[in-house]
């Protein structure tokens, strides 16, 4: 079991903390095709960078758009209402051009704490 570090913007890390948001969408780097189902997240608060969850990936479901992702589950499980504001926001952090590129993964994690 491995524990990777990442940081989210403090909107999202508000939402995971709270248990609103259980999916956690990115980009498929070559970092992220490490990941494994029992690896951790350690998450950052872009926001706060002293305040930090610990996940536990439980599942992780790669497709080639964010909207194939945001199709794939139930769009509150990404932290949403609607799947244009899902699109709207993940947008402001990516390309189009490096959604083709890369790919995305959505990661379910459970907080451990």
């Amino acid at each position: 079991m491995k524990t990777y570090t990442i940081s989210t913007a403090e909107k999202n890390f508000e939402k995971i903390k709270s248990g609103k948001k259980i999916i956690e969408s990115r980009l498929f780097y070559d970092e992220r095709k490490k990941f494994k189902i029992g690896d951790c997240l350690e998450l950052v608060n872009e926001g706060d960078k002293n305040e930090k969850l610990l996940l536990k990936i439980k599942e992780l479901i790669i497709k080639d758009s964010f909207e194939e992702l945001f199709k794939s589950k139930a769009i509150k499980d990404f932290g949403y209402e609607t799947i244009g504001d899902a699109l709207k926001n993940v947008f402001l952090y990516y390309t189009k051009e490096n959604e083709k590129k890369f790919g995305v993964i959505g990661i379910i994690v459970e907080r451990i704490k």
